[in-house]
Parts: structure tokens; sequence; C-alpha cells
């Protein structure tokens, strides 16, 4: 997995600069072939377990935009910002209850999904510089 970020800040005065930020968190996730069918870029579990070892919860890719500003003390600096995260994703439904059928134990149909995924995030940072 290859991840890209890059950021830059830019002096307003003396005391104040702002930051802005964006990388990539692409998955390690890895997809056990042999379990599962493709449908139009989404896949459906066949019944086995996934026997590989995984490091990532999920196999989504994160993007990430962060701004922000840098407040410069004689001593310290005070940041503040946020952070948007998001992704989206086309994958079957682990379970669907609604419909169900006799013959699929009452579960209904698996169906593909769209799952999308939005996150914001306050950040505060303090820095004192020991001299």
């Amino acid at each position: 997995v290859t991840n890209l970020a890059f950021g830059i800040q830019r002096p307003i005065t003396e005391k104040i600069s702002l930051l802005a930020r964006f990388r990539t968190d692409y998955s390690s996730y890895l997809i056990d072939t042999s379990a599962i069918a493709s449908f139009g870029g989404g896949y459906v579990l066949k019944g086995q377990i996934f026997n590989r070892m995984n490091l990532s919860y999920s196999d989504w890719n994160l993007y990430h935009v962060t701004i922000g500003a840098m407040l410069k003390k004689e001593k310290s600096d005070f940041t503040l910002g946020l952070s948007y995260t998001w992704s989206n994703k086309k994958e079957a439904q682990r379970v669907n209850l609604s419909d169900p059928v006799e013959t699929n134990y009452l579960f209904g149909v698996v169906q593909p999904a769209q799952v999308v995924y939005n996150s914001f995030a306050l950040l505060m940072g303090y820095i004192y510089h020991i001299k």
C-alpha cells in the first residue's frame, strides 16, 4: 500500500500561520478471493472464513483534508484546526433482514449497497518550547 500526503504552511503575520493538508489512507486489508463472488465492483461472501491476518479493519480507502491556524508566542505555539475524512464504496450487504425467504433461513437476498463514510474532527495542539 502506498499513501500520499502533502501540506502547506502559509505565514499571514509574524505570529499567525495558516495550515492545510491532504492525505490518503489506503487500506491494506486483504480480500480472500477464494471466498467471494464479484458483482459490479463489490463482493459477496460465499460462506468461507477469511484465513489471512489483516492489519486493517476494513478495505475502505479514506481521504483526509485538514485546515487550521497556528498562533506563535514567545515560548509556545497554539494550533487549532478542522479535519474532514470521507470514503465511499460499493459492496454487498452482510445481512438482509427485509423480505425474508424461508429457504434462506428467513434472511433476505443480499443486495449491492453504497457505503458512505464522513467524519469531522476538531484539532487542538499546544507546544511549549524549552530553551
